[in-house]
């Protein structure tokens, strides 16, 4: 598929198909992969899925177990695992929540930019009727200033055979 008809085929123009391109580094010369050809159309880089795991430890499982075998410097050591651990806990489920929010920014994000894409179609359509509009109304111009010069002739035709038989006679 050449390049005009992958601008036609995605709904954008063959200039914004190369700024698009250029912009996430994607080589229009060799065949597309499904997900360039909609990076492309709706103008957002192809994504890598990111997830972040967290082991957590059985804390309680192994306060339990260690509790009865450790001395009192040892039981600070657990406490503090145990602190360190709850901190781990929160610490991950506030980072899965931000994974969260960043997903539904990304997921607005495509929202807008498929608006701006259909926004983008408008303005062109927009610009095609003016243009379209503007070559009807140039032509409608030459059809006037054309019936003009043809009613001269005719009414001049018409004042030359209207003359009086004395006027064709005489000459005058």
């Amino acid at each position: 598929m050449n390049k005009k008809e992958l601008a036609n085929k995605i709904g954008i123009s063959r200039a914004t198909l190369y700024n698009r391109a250029k912009a996430f580094s994607i080589d229009l010369n060799i065949e597309l992969t499904p997900e360039q050809i909609k990076s492309l159309q709706t103008n957002t880089p192809v994504k890598k899925e990111t997830k972040v795991e967290i082991l957590h430890p059985r804390t309680e499982q192994l306060e339990d177990e260690m509790s009865n075998h450790l001395d009192t410097s040892s039981k600070h050591y657990l406490d503090t695992f145990i602190h360190l651990s709850t901190q781990n806990e929160q610490l991950s489920e506030q980072i899965n929540k931000l994974f969260e929010q960043l997903s539904a920014k990304d997921k607005q994000l495509e929202n807008k930019d498929i608006q701006l894409t259909s926004a983008q179609k408008l303005i062109d359509q927009s610009q095609q009727l003016q243009l379209d509009l503007q070559r009807q109304l140039a032509q409608s111009e030459q059809n006037k200033s054309q019936l003009l010069i043809e009613k001269k002739e005719l009414s001049d035709n018409l004042n030359r055979n209207n003359k009086s038989f004395c006027q064709k006679f005489f000459g005058i």
